[in-house]
């Protein structure tokens, strides 16, 4: 038997506008407060900039470990963390591979460009590669 489990409360949230009018709004207003000399619509832009970043620094990075902490206690509680944690695996290896693929194509054109040889050449960056690797920044 299958137990859903349920926030303590919900808030029911239509978007004011769908994405593509978002992007073509913001576009068509960055180009005209670039290009027009006021600063009554650009002050009003930085401000409610500002407003974002209060809100996301002071209210949504503080809660995120316990939205985190939430998702994980439920995965648990459901039996799913095995599943999940086998997916997310294959999917780190595979993306490992495709970037082993890739890096050897891309310096194997490289050193053929440059009548270099592409495995000594990866050597010299692979301590940058692995960095990023370690910090997951890439």
């Amino acid at each position: 038997e299958e137990v859903l489990q349920a926030g303590f409360f919900t808030i029911e949230m239509t978007p004011f506008m769908s994405v593509m009018s978002a992007l073509i709004f913001a576009f068509i207003m960055g180009i005209g407060i670039a290009y027009l000399p006021g600063k009554t619509l650009k002050n009003a832009f930085d401000e409610f900039q500002t407003i974002v970043e209060k809100l996301i620094s002071y209210i949504i990075i503080p809660l995120l470990p316990v939205h985190i902490f939430g998702i994980f206690t439920n995965m648990t509680f459901g039996g799913q963390v095995q599943t999940i944690l086998s997916v997310f695996a294959k999917v780190f290896v595979m993306i490992i591979v495709l970037h082993l693929v890739i890096l050897l194509i891309q310096y194997s054109v490289a050193g053929a460009a440059n009548g270099r040889n592409p495995v000594s050449l990866l050597k010299i960056v692979a301590p940058a590669y692995f960095t990023a690797l370690g910090t997951q920044s890439s």
